[in-house]
């Protein structure tokens, strides 16, 4: 896969209304860690921090394993739900998104 551009980056702020993690770091920075391999993290928010950033980067076949890592963590977090089904949609994984988008519903049946 080729390196992600830092310009290509730019939208990854938006991800979920929030803020991304790679929206701290310099522009060379940004461009590290969108071209290093994923880590093993073990506490949620990593793993959901590593998701998001992963996704923003357009690596969504790489932002699976971490957000799923985080469901199994706190399958609760209506933000990990929504990650998964947006990465696994965002992979071609239809069928395996639409779990995840009604877990999703389910912690917000409002929206």
């Amino acid at each position: 896969m080729a390196p992600v551009s830092v310009h290509e980056l730019g939208g990854a702020a938006a991800h979920h209304g929030k803020k991304s993690p790679l929206s701290k770091l310099q522009p060379d920075e940004r461009q590290a860690f969108c071209t290093k391999p994923s880590r093993r993290i073990p506490s949620r928010d990593a793993q959901l921090g590593l998701g998001r950033a992963l996704h923003g980067c357009s690596r969504h076949e790489e932002a699976v394993p971490a957000y799923r890592a985080a469901a199994s963590l706190d399958p609760g977090s209506l933000d990990v739900q929504l990650g998964l089904g947006a990465s696994l949609r965002m992979s071609g994984l239809y069928e395996e998104a639409v779990p995840a988008y009604r877990a999703a519903a389910s912690l917000d049946p409002g929206s």
